[in-house]
């Protein structure tokens, strides 16, 4: 498999020899591992930062996964393709454990006008 980090997903794709659910498949996997990984390890800002034995760990869940899926597995290069922009994007914005969701927030326009007896 000949993948470099600049590749589009559909040339990977093409590379992987996946059908569409497959994809999907690999891409949602993919994202709950990084998902994971991200709130396990705060202090590791991009892929290349985990260490090696937690990407080995990674790519040997990854791959079981996916060949219990009937889905062909991949090899070290498409994971770091794959989780370095991964990473990077779950990094810019907040990741949430599942069972939790973000607090409502009221409408502007419903908020009181500042009341200095009340607000102090």
């Amino acid at each position: 498999m000949d993948v470099k980090m600049n590749d589009r997903p559909d040339k990977v794709k093409a590379a992987l020899g996946y059908r569409d659910e497959q994809w999907h498949r690999f891409y949602w996997l993919t994202k709950e591992e990084a998902r994971s990984l991200i709130t396990a390890h705060p202090e590791c800002l991009t892929y290349a930062s985990f260490s090696a034995t937690e990407r080995i760990q990674l790519l040997d869940r990854l791959n079981a996964a996916l060949a219990a899926d009937g889905i062909p597995i991949i090899n070290a290069t498409v994971l770091k393709w794959r989780m370095t922009s991964l990473v990077r994007e779950m990094r810019r914005k907040p990741v949430l454990p599942k069972d939790v969701s973000p607090s409502p927030q009221p409408p502007e326009a419903s908020k009181a006008p500042f009341d200095p007896v009340r607000d102090t």
